[in-house]
């Protein structure tokens, strides 16, 4: 039976196979989905595997196995470059004009593993299923999802009274994205098809509470 960690440190996950059992078989791996280079993750083989009949099964039921091999996910020395292609993303999703006057303001940046990014929570599946290469082949090629938040809001007269009511919370998102060093390929990136502005009904604090518990904030 062959143990390996894959993703990113602090968001790594755990991948079971074996050549000799074929069968379905569940494990329980606490933390995965949170795990980083070091964590000891005990691993218990459930009776299926055990009981195999074809063949004998003589070794431990339970052992220890060190995570290591995780990519680090960490801020790069582009920040500013990707911050001026989601900011006129937003203007132009929201412009400043003689009709339409939108004050738009960056909130926070933040790197996620695309794998992850559409699972906006912290409640992590612990389940592995023995022989599931899919998300250790995909992890291989693994992109990240930019995601960036800001406030919007409608501009007012003078005589308006200032009104949360408003401000909305905008996410500008851009997909498909390498980490290349200590750089990412954001000057490639064609965000008319990678790329999505969109207003969001959770509070700002759930949604940066959310993308922080799937990636990291950099900015």
């Amino acid at each position: 039976m062959n143990v390996q960690a894959y993703g990113y440190n602090g968001k790594g996950l755990i991948a079971i196979t074996s050549k000799k059992y074929k069968g379905e078989v569940m494990f329980h791996i606490k933390k995965n989905g949170s795990l980083s280079n070091g964590d000891k993750v005990t691993i218990k083989l459930p009776s299926e595997f055990t009981d195999y009949e074809k063949f004998d099964f003589r070794g431990k039921k339970e052992f220890t196995y060190t995570v290591q091999g995780l990519k680090e996910l960490a801020a790069t020395k582009d920040l500013d470059e990707i911050k001026k292609v989601t900011d006129s993303m937003v203007n132009d999703e929201y412009p400043y004009g003689e009709i339409e006057k939108y004050v738009n303001t960056f909130i926070n940046m933040y790197f996620v593993p695309t794998s992850a990014y559409s699972d906006y929570s912290d409640e992590k599946d612990t389940s592995v299923e023995l022989n599931d290469k899919s998300g250790l082949e995909a992890s291989r090629k693994d992109k990240i999802t930019i995601a960036v938040l800001y406030t919007v809001k409608d501009d007012y007269d003078e005589d308006d009274e200032a009104d949360d009511s408003n401000t909305r919370v905008v996410e500008v998102t851009v997909g498909n994205v390498s980490i290349e060093g200590d750089h990412t390929n954001i000057d490639s990136i064609d965000t008319e098809d990678d790329g999505k502005v969109s207003t969001q009904d959770s509070s700002l604090e759930v949604l940066q509470h959310n993308l922080a518990a799937n990636g990291i904030k950099v900015k």
